[in-house]
């Protein structure tokens, strides 16, 4: 995938879906909840599961597909992922391409890593947030809201999901396969968001050749998986966040003390990538509630903006949000909200001063 069109679309995600959210998970209201919304629980009086849970089930259980499509997670864990996805009913197999590169897959039950030429099986088959979400589906009594949307162009279902163990999930099927094209999960700790980027049907043959192929990379020992795709316990969250202080006070201390001089800084995000560093910000002025998302582009020694900028947002900003873009050979400037351009540019202004 295209490093620029990533950072692009991790802006959209993070400033549209991480700051749109209620701001307790004991909310069941939405915004997309409206009097055409259908209610109901996941299982009937009976304790049967009710049709549209069934063809979620079904349609997860019974379908082959491909894709791709970026995991992002903040909060007590901050982690971001871009991945290639083959899957038939319950077996996968899942390729991250960013920020690292490491291949797992599922087979009837038994998971493996694939790292440096070497597989690895897992003591515990791993589990994405799909799989998290359809186990949940299964196995907790939970209330469903469900309204018909057009996603895209596309008719589909927004799904607003109460847990009864206080989790939140609001899903995207399409309506006429039942498959899953964004998964949002809230907890009272963290918020993690799937989106598929692209998303085709696949078939049984193409899936057991690409198992098939990964089988035959040599065994290797249980030390050798990564520990982030092993979901191990091991904690480096001291060191990242030693790491993450350090590059932010060094590339972007100037321009965040100008930001805090004017506004008042809701949410903040580095990630890095392999030719520059990206500062996610979402902001609002003293008196107004309206989110301003900002992404500053800073690119590593000896590398070129113009060889990595994100390009344009012009075309690719939602209805009803404007945009402006500043960029000279050190740094890029980003700026998104529902604001008049003039006002938008005027605030970049007071951050390069």
């Amino acid at each position: 995938m295209n490093r620029c069109y990533f950072v692009v679309l991790l802006f959209f995600i993070f400033f549209n879906n991480f700051f749109s959210l209620p701001e307790s998970s004991e909310n069941t209201a939405d915004n997309l909840i409206d009097i055409n919304t259908l209610q109901f629980s996941s299982l009937d009086e009976n304790g049967e599961y009710t049709e549209f849970v069934k063809n979620i089930i079904e349609s997860y259980e019974n379908s082959c597909i491909t894709g791709t499509r970026i995991f992002m997670e903040s909060g007590e864990k901050v982690r971001y992922r871009y991945e290639f996805v083959i899957r038939c009913g319950n077996d996968k197999i899942v390729s991250l391409k960013m920020p690292y590169h490491v291949t797992w897959y599922r087979k009837n039950d038994v998971g493996f890593i694939i790292q440096n030429g070497l597989r690895t099986e897992v003591e515990v088959a791993l589990k994405d947030l799909e799989d998290v979400l359809v186990e949940k589906i299964k196995n907790v009594r939970s209330d469903f809201y469900v309204t018909e949307i057009n996603y895209s162009g596309i008719p589909a279902y927004y799904c607003f999901i109460k847990m009864k163990d206080d989790l939140i999930f609001r899903v995207i099927f399409l309506k006429s396969t039942f498959q899953i094209i964004r998964i949002e999960r809230q907890s009272t700790s963290n918020v993690a968001i799937m989106l598929y980027d692209n998303l085709n049907d696949s078939d049984t043959s193409t899936f057991n050749n690409q198992i098939n192929w990964y089988s035959d990379f040599p065994l290797g020992s249980e030390e050798t998986a990564t520990p982030e795709a092993s979901d191990s316990n091991v904690d480096n969250t001291s060191e990242i966040n030693k790491k993450v202080t350090e590059e932010i006070e060094k590339r972007f201390y100037s321009y965040l003390q100008n930001i805090k001089n004017e506004f008042q800084i809701i949410k903040s995000e580095m990630i890095e990538f392999s030719d520059a560093f990206a500062l996610f910000l979402t902001i609002t002025k003293d008196d107004s509630d309206t989110p301003i998302g900002l992404v500053i582009l800073s690119p590593k020694e000896g590398i070129s903006l113009k060889d990595i900028g994100s390009g344009s947002l012009i075309d690719k900003i939602p209805e009803g949000y404007e945009s402006y873009q500043y960029v000279n050979d050190d740094v890029e400037i980003n700026i998104m909200g529902e604001f008049p351009h003039d006002f938008l540019q005027a605030i970049v202004e007071k951050i390069i001063e």
